[in-house]
């Protein structure tokens, strides 16, 4: 550890090691989170930043990706809770602003197919969504998601349940071809 310290900050080379390693990842969830390419980037600099500031006290008793996702959710948190993200147009439909959010997120290649998924998962309490978007489109373990969220791994289990309960629902006849 005292390779990665300098004067109680990470070196240079070590934080490019962990944005090349997980600046792409961070980028795709807090888009998923956010639903706004400037707010994702501003979300993901702001987690950079964190970890910078941070590092030195990281006592690894979670993998440094739990970590680094926990400062990212909570980063994505904060800027949804600022005051002027309230000034948003809300004079436009909801269908609206998704549609005009999903076909820049497709243009600037943050989407693949399945934006009626994306859309309805992103409709989720945020409990719900949490577990959702680390489980399936970041690919975390059961342990990695309730590490980086602070729950056990039976509370994971139990609101992937219920996400997936709610999900099925919601997606009932178009994505499970049921009536």
């Amino acid at each position: 550890m005292n390779n990665v310290l300098v004067a109680g900050k990470v070196q240079e080379e070590e934080l490019c090691r962990i944005m090349e390693e997980h600046g792409t990842q961070l980028l795709r969830l807090c888009y998923m989170y956010v639903k706004d390419k400037q707010l994702a980037e501003d979300a993901v600099q702001e987690t950079f930043l964190k970890v910078f500031q941070k590092y030195p006290t990281f006592r690894h008793e979670c993998s440094e990706k739990s970590w680094i996702t926990r400062i990212a959710l909570n980063s994505c948190k904060d800027i949804l809770r600022t005051p002027w993200i309230k000034k948003v147009d809300r004079t436009m439909p909801m269908e609206e602003r998704l549609k005009n959010a999903h076909a820049q997120a497709a243009k600037d290649g943050l989407l693949a197919d399945g934006q009626l998924v994306l859309e309805e998962v992103t409709r989720l309490p945020a409990k719900y969504k949490d577990v959702i978007l680390l489980r399936y489109y970041e690919n975390m373990k059961l342990s990695e998601i309730a590490q980086a969220l602070r729950i056990s791994e039976r509370t994971v289990r139990t609101h992937l349940q219920q996400a997936n309960k709610r999900l099925h629902q919601r997606l009932k006849g178009w994505y499970f071809n049921e009536e």
